[in-house]
């Protein structure tokens, strides 16, 4: 086995990883796989519920308080806001 190599074990392993994360957004639950998106322009931002269900919501809206909005991601990988367009949606630093 050459070193970049990956192994079938660890290669199965990934493959088992991604599809779980395929069937909890599915189901509406935050994968963690990115950063919660925030729009600059209109202030819709993203929050995880205690059950770990992805919600919108709005600084002015009680928190747990889901919109019923998504963020959709373009095929350059950039994310749009539902509400007002803009293209320039951030994810918020993990490290925060």
């Amino acid at each position: 086995m050459a070193d970049h190599e990956i192994p079938p074990e660890l290669a199965a392993l990934a493959r088992g990883i991604q599809s779980l994360r395929e069937e909890a957004r599915v189901l509406g639950l935050f994968a963690e796989d990115r950063g919660l998106l925030s729009c600059p322009a209109c202030g819709l931002q993203e929050d995880v519920t205690i059950g770990g269900r992805l919600i919108t919501c709005d600084g002015n809206v009680a928190a747990g308080d889901d919109l019923g909005l998504r963020f959709v991601e373009s095929p350059v990988g950039t994310f749009v806001c539902p509400r007002c367009g803009s293209a320039a949606c951030r994810e918020d630093d993990p490290e925060a």
